[in-house]
């Protein structure tokens, strides 16, 4: 199970109103201290599905108010240890019939809070000398990896997944209809993507490329399946982060629908081999648009909306507009796909 402590710091003389806030929600406990004469922090401990709830309703009744901070901590372990659901669910049959306590089922999206996916993806998607320089590595193990034919060198590079935190940005933008973090997403995307491949251009140039390689062969040759890959790479990569699965595991899912191919194309490039380096440009161009796709349609069945109705409102057409968006582009890319293996 995982738990988070919510620390909220209000005016004293405000513990009735908290008890009726939390009095309709989930959570485990919570407890109250004075900081001074003037303000009390308050403290929630609660299961991670009920977060975004209890830090919504927190916020929209004290964040007018002077000295007022909301934070939310993971919490690694408690003890005594907390009952697992299954255990809860049998104590619930056993209570009571008119037992009306807070143990009652609430809803439980089984998610990170909206807050906390903003600020986990804050932390992966800007361009600083770090991204830059796992870009290069990348590009390079992954160059190298290529070259000899050898898939365990491309897992690798995979591993670093340097381009999982644009694309993860771009999908969350999109779903809470943020302008400024899509524009920075993919203004992060686009420097990272450009990085990898002039410096796999220049290896091309220095280095003889055959185009007849296995794995570079592999990313020249657009299929049904290719496209079905970057779609659950997409749908992986936007799981990762709302449920805090190990981002190393699905940046490999990434990788492999975007790194590989973009490397193939520079390195192609470089070569002189003209041909074969479009065919895995088109790939690549492919995949960012099914990625991208199948992330936005991850975060919105998680249900992750902005905080209030008319931002909502804004995201929900936002929403539509991107979706419209990635899917003409995707149609247009399967055309282009189409009349280039045809000629």
């Amino acid at each position: 199970m995982s738990l988070r402590l919510i620390e909220a710091i209000v005016p004293q003389r405000t513990e009735e109103e908290v008890e009726a806030i939390l009095k309709d929600l989930a959570y485990v406990d919570y407890w109250k201290s004075a900081i001074n004469d003037e303000l009390d922090l308050i403290r929630v401990f609660v299961d991670i599905g009920h977060s975004e709830a209890v830090l919504d309703a927190l916020d929209q009744r004290f964040s007018y108010l002077k000295d007022y901070r909301l934070m939310l901590l993971p919490v690694e372990a408690t003890l005594p240890r907390l009952p697992t659901p299954e255990q809860e669910a049998k104590a619930k049959e056993e209570s009571e019939p008119g037992d009306e306590s807070r143990q009652k089922e609430k809803e439980n999206t089984q998610r990170a809070s909206r807050e906390e996916l903003y600020a986990d993806i804050e932390a992966n998607y800007r361009i600083t000398r770090q991204f830059l320089t796992l870009i290069v590595l990348s590009a390079i193990v992954a160059g190298i990896g290529l070259i000899r034919d050898n898939a365990a060198a491309i897992i690798g590079a995979m591993v670093i997944a340097p381009l999982l935190g644009p694309n993860v940005a771009l999908s969350l933008a999109t779903t809470l209809g943020e302008v400024s973090l899509a524009v920075k997403s993919l203004r992060s995307l686009a420097a990272g993507s450009a990085l990898a491949f002039a410096f796999a251009v220049a290896g091309g140039i220095f280095v003889d490329v055959d185009p007849s390689l296995p794995e570079i062969h592999a990313r020249t040759v657009i299929g049904d399946l290719d496209l079905l890959l970057a779609l659950a790479a997409g749908a992986a990569a936007a799981l990762s982060f709302s449920t805090g699965a190990p981002s190393a595991l699905i940046g490999v899912m990434v990788a492999v629908a975007l790194l590989p191919p973009l490397v193939t194309s520079g390195m192609l490039l470089g070569s002189g081999h003209f041909a074969p380096a479009a065919s895995a440009a088109l790939l690549f161009f492919a995949n960012v648009v099914c990625v991208n796709l199948a992330g936005v349609v991850t975060l919105a069945m998680q249900g992750i909306r902005p905080q209030s109705y008319w931002e909502a409102k804004k995201a929900a057409h936002a929403r539509k507009v991107a979706m419209g968006i990635w899917l003409t582009a995707l149609l247009l890319l399967l055309v282009v796909l189409y009349l280039y293996f045809q000629r």
